[in-house]
């Protein structure tokens, strides 16, 4: 889809992905906040913070009121927050896209953050901290963040800890919506069938368009130090938990034991450059190689092949500052140095040998008729162009993914062995097992 893209009068920027043909609006504010804004004292307050704009504000006095207006007009919404955003998105018939819009405005802009609503939802994000504690693969990819990015801001769980939720204020709530939810940190994206009625109430709201230039950052920033708590704190049990360094094959192996746990729940995860890098786009079509579906080379080999695991898969998320490529597998505990072998073996042979074009173009395959399939969700591919517009990222459309960069001609076996060669390497490589293990299985794992 094509888009335009400019900033407002009051220092929104507006981003719109037109299509004439779609009878739905798909409406996400981005606020340029996330766990890595936060300071000592405001430990999980992002994620808190998007849960209590839900709760009521000056228009619409409480959370039944709210969501009952959203439900009525048949809509699809929801919010998240992440280590550096904050997205609230709505998708809705088009004759209601300006009822939708104004709705979720008036939460971001006007919240009532009422004291007594706060203490009920506290004890509600620490239900939720707990079914982040039981969701292994979840936990496990918390702890790869933590060892990845340790002593810095993106190194701390998006939700914060136990105590942290618990102890934080009315007065830090107040402060913290005011320093960041405001129209200067916002972005606005419009995708989808796009009324005039809609547009009027934007500019009616935020400003009318101006011509100032928006300029694209191609720089990736430094990571900030931040404050470190030992990856078991606040948890509400009491976690072994071991790390070992291995410098001649891996940075630290961070064994989670978990004596409730069946399976062995393990990540193998590479740290990588940011959203900036276009170096991102060769390690997807790695990823797809690896672990991109029932006939990746890591799923037939170690599933179908093996019957070690039934789920392999592989991931890529990016931040300004860096990223992570992960590996993930779940399998018996028995298995466990097996599956970390073969997941090694394969990552190595793209590092030393050149893959079959033929290969490569199975995979580019794979990824352009996802990206086709993704042109008919309006939301999807807001988010996803939103989520780079944020940070002022160049902005690919789906078209250029497709015509320009996913092709045979850029995705040469040589440059897929080149990047390999400087990402996948043990120096970027650490593990992270969640599992039923005695202390020493750590040091048998990569012998």
């Amino acid at each position: 889809m094509d888009y335009n893209y400019c900033k407002l009068k009051h220092g929104t920027r507006l981003l719109t992905i037109p299509r004439k043909e779609s009878n739905s609006t798909h409406i996400a504010f981005f606020v340029k906040v996330g766990s890595k804004n936060e300071v000592e004292g405001e430990f999980g307050m992002a994620h808190f913070l998007e849960h209590m704009l839900f709760k009521g504000n000056k228009k619409i006095s409480t959370q039944l009121r709210i969501t009952k207006k959203l439900d009525r007009l048949g809509s699809d919404y929801n919010a998240y927050t992440s280590k550096d955003t904050t997205c609230y998105h709505i998708s809705v018939a088009s004759k209601y896209a300006t009822t939708a819009f104004t709705t979720y405005s008036n939460m971001l802009l006007h919240s009532t953050l009422e004291r007594k609503k706060m203490k009920r939802e506290q004890r509600v994000v620490v239900e939720e901290y707990n079914k982040m504690i039981d969701n292994v693969m979840r936990y496990a990819t918390e702890n790869v963040f933590q060892l990845i990015f340790k002593d810095t801001v993106l190194g701390r769980p998006t939700i914060g800890y136990v105590p942290s939720i618990m102890a934080l204020t009315h007065t830090t709530l107040n402060n913290f919506y005011r320093k960041y939810y405001k129209k200067s940190n916002m972005l606005i994206v419009l995708s989808g069938s796009i009324p005039k009625d809609l547009l009027t109430k934007v500019y009616g709201i935020y400003g009318r368009k101006t011509r100032e230039k928006i300029d694209l950052i191609k720089t990736q920033p430094k990571l900030k130090k931040g404050i470190h708590y030992p990856i078991d704190f606040g948890t509400p049990r009491e976690l072994d938990i071991i790390l070992h360094k291995c410098p001649s094959k891996c940075n630290v192996i961070c064994l989670d034991k978990r004596s409730e746990v069946k399976q062995s729940n393990i990540i193998v995860a590479y740290k990588i450059n940011g959203i900036y890098d276009n170096d991102n786009y060769v390690l997807k079509v790695i990823g797809q190689y690896l672990g991109g579906g029932m006939s990746s080379v890591l799923f037939q080999k170690i599933r179908t092949k093996s019957g070690l695991a039934y789920t392999v898969t592989c991931d890529i998320e990016l931040y300004e500052e860096g990223g992570v490529f992960m590996i993930y597998a779940g399998t018996d505990g028995v298995n466990c140095h097996e599956v970390v072998k073969k997941i090694l073996e394969e990552v190595n042979k793209i590092c030393k040998k050149l893959l079959k074009k033929s290969d490569i173009k199975v995979c580019l395959d794979t990824l352009t008729g996802r990206l086709q399939l993704e042109e008919e969700n309006g939301m999807n591919v807001g988010l996803e162009y939103g989520s780079r517009a944020l940070f002022n990222a160049e902005i690919h459309t789906n078209k250029k993914l497709t015509n320009d960069i996913f092709t045979p001609k850029n995705m040469t076996p040589k440059k897929i062995k080149s990047i390999a060669n400087k990402y996948l390497t043990p120096k970027n490589l650490y593990v992270s097992i969640v599992g039923n293990h005695p202390k020493n299985f750590v040091k048998k794992l990569l012998k």
